[in-house]
């Protein structure tokens, strides 16, 4: 299957965007994966400006491993990457 996102390369991951509508499923190539993690760590950012500077990087720690333990495959439904 092709990348739902660039219509280029073949989809490496399911993402699944939920929203204000029903929930959309995205299969995205490695590259739109990346595009999609950074634009989450935005939103991620604009949600904590108003905590400290170690609560962000804190927050980008986990949004990142969960963002690689999801392309593994080894993000399962209510696990925390980051406790093991």
């Amino acid at each position: 299957m092709l990348c739902t996102k660039c219509g280029a390369r073949p989809s490496e991951v399911t993402y699944t965007e939920i929203g204000n509508g029903p929930p959309t499923v995205h299969h995205l190539c490695g590259s739109c994966f990346a595009e999609v993690g950074d634009a989450i760590k935005a939103r991620a950012d604009a949600a904590l400006a108003g905590t400290s500077p170690e609560e962000r990087t804190e927050a980008r720690k986990a949004i990142d491993t969960a963002l690689l333990a999801y392309k593994e495959g080894t993000l399962r439904p209510g696990h925390n990457p980051g406790t093991g």
